[in-house]
């Protein structure tokens, strides 16, 4: 007979909750910045998804529609020195 056991997860797991002092420490222009950037990987995104439909783009295609946020998030807080890499879902952090 199969029995479900509830599993504990490993590590603590929280949410972080920001308030908009928090928004507002981060200046206005990177703000849009990062806004411009989560709309050129949507856009990148779903033009993507149009070609792979229409069977011009070969081999799997990972989307990342809807997690734009993360991308320009990193890019952000990235320096010209550092290095990154990505295994799934990369097309967004490219």
């Amino acid at each position: 007979m199969v029995t479900r056991v509830p599993l504990a997860p490993a590590a603590a797991c929280s949410r972080l909750q920001l308030d908009v002092a928090d928004r507002r420490a981060i200046p206005r222009l990177q703000r849009l910045q990062m806004l411009a950037l989560m709309q050129l990987i949507r856009c990148f995104e779903e033009r993507l998804l149009e070609l792979k439909e229409e069977d011009l783009v070969h081999g799997p295609v990972h989307a990342s529609v809807g997690q734009e946020a993360v991308a320009a998030g990193v890019a952000a807080a990235l320096r010209t020195s550092d290095l990154i890499t990505s295994t799934h879902r990369a097309h967004g952090h490219f």
